[in-house]
Order: structure tokens, then C-alpha cells, then sequence
């Protein structure tokens, strides 16, 4: 993880201890800012926190001491990415049920930040199969949103499948020239309702078609959203 934030088990330098943390990536925040970039973590944590809202008392808010021996580390930016954690210390490790049970609630946290993120979530940019999702299902929406919009997988299909629509064999490149040139739409061929509960296999090939910009549209708005043999 170079941006965003996370979950993540921080060993103690010393060993001493470890902290399970949601927590940032810190490559490219540390690019952005260099010698501010502790500044930009502490205050990002913040925001992170103000969005979950009270935190239980058994949980860190904020910044973590991970015994670093050098504040230029990237041990010294997680100190300070931390959004919340839970300290285990040296020979008082809990069994594997709590550790499990810990971790539940810090994916709860890591969806409850997910559920916040406005401009993701935005009405004005759902597609046709996503109108009748409720608040409870955010989390697949996002996780919907990040597969079709991950832009390594998007290339990687359209290095696979062509740069020619599937459903109607329209070619940017033809039409428009260089303007049109590398073009073309990945479309997620699992329709978002049956992606809950489930995780998502990113398959390149298998999970993605490729469409032109209308093509595309009017799959969202058809029955043929996840059927490769669309009339259209």
C-alpha cells in the first residue's frame, strides 16, 4: 500500500509488542510532502477519525510508538499514519478467537471509512444495477467501483480482449483516428447484486468485456448487464 489507508500488523522494533492498526500508506504522501509528511499523516488521521466517530476505550486514537531507532524510517511514518489501533505486549498475546474478533472490528472501522468516501458514493454516478442497493451493501459497491475502475486490470483486459467493442464491434481508433487511439471501456461482467458476500476474482480476461461508451450505458440499463451475448 503506497496511499489510502488499511489494515496492518506493526511489529515493536524492539519486539516488545505489536500493534494491529488501521492505518496509511505512507509512500506516497512522504513523496508529496517529504519533510512534512508526518504532519500530513497526523492530520489525515484525524479526518480519518472524525469520520468514525467515538472509538472504544480499549482502542489507540491516533499516533503509535513502535520503538523506532530513526525518525527518518518508514517505522516513524506508521507511527504517525495510525488511525486507530490495538496494542498486543510481549507474552500477553490474547488466543485466537479474540485476535479474530479484534480483527472483525477493525474491518467493521475499515468499512465504516469506505461508507463515507461522498464522492464514490455520489447519486449522480450510479449505474442502472446499482439503484436498489442500500446503505448496508456500500461496502460491495466499493469494492464493485475499485475492480472496474482499477486502471492496471482495465489495461490488462483490453491488452486481452482488443480495443474493438464486443457487443457491436464499434473501434474508437477508426472512427476518430488518433484521438480515438488505445480506447475503449472495461465493463465488470458480474452484476453488483450478486457480488455481496462473495469475493471478487480479478481476472482480467474472465471478469471484464470490453465496450464502446454507448454499448456500455445501455447494458447498465438492460437485463444483459453480465451476459456477454447482449443484441445490442
Amino acid at each position: 500500500m503506497q496511499d489510502g489507508y488499511y489494515l496492518v500488523y506493526l511489529v515493536q522494533e524492539d519486539f516488545s509488542g505489536i500493534y494491529l492498526s488501521l492505518n496509511q500508506g505512507v509512500t506516497t504522501l512522504k513523496e508529496q510532502y517529504g519533510a512534512d509528511a508526518k504532519k500530513a499523516l497526523r492530520g489525515r488521521a484525524s479526518d480519518y477519525l472524525a469520520r468514525l466517530g467515538v472509538i472504544p476505550e480499549d482502542l489507540i486514537s491516533g499516533p503509535i510508538d513502535l520503538q523506532v531507532s530513526s525518525q527518518s524510517s518508514l517505522g516513524a511514518l506508521y507511527e504517525q499514519g495510525a488511525i486507530c489501533s490495538k496494542y498486543y505486549k510481549q507474552g500477553a498475546i490474547p488466543n485466537d478467537e479474540v485476535l479474530a474478533e479484534d480483527l472483525n472490528r477493525f474491518l467493521d472501522n475499515y468499512f465504516n471509512l469506505v461508507s463515507r468516501e461522498t464522492v464514490l458514493f455520489d447519486q449522480s454516478q450510479k449505474e442502472q444495477d446499482e439503484v436498489d442497493l442500500e446503505w448496508e451493501d456500500l461496502r460491495i459497491l466499493h469494492v464493485h467501483k475499485r475492480i472496474e475502475r482499477n486502471q492496471r486490470l482495465a489495461q490488462k483486459a483490453k491488452k486481452l480482449l482488443g480495443l474493438t467493442c464486443q457487443a457491436c464491434g464499434f473501434n474508437f481508433e477508426e472512427i476518430y483516428g488518433t484521438t480515438g487511439k488505445d480506447y475503449i471501456e472495461a465493463h465488470h461482467l458480474t452484476p453488483l447484486s450478486q457480488l455481496k458476500g462473495k469475493r471478487v476474482a480479478l481476472d482480467a480476461k474472465q471478469d471484464f468485456a470490453v465496450l464502446c461508451a454507448n454499448c456500455h450505458r445501455m447494458i447498465h440499463r438492460s437485463e444483459y448487464v453480465s451476459d456477454q451475448s447482449c443484441p445490442i
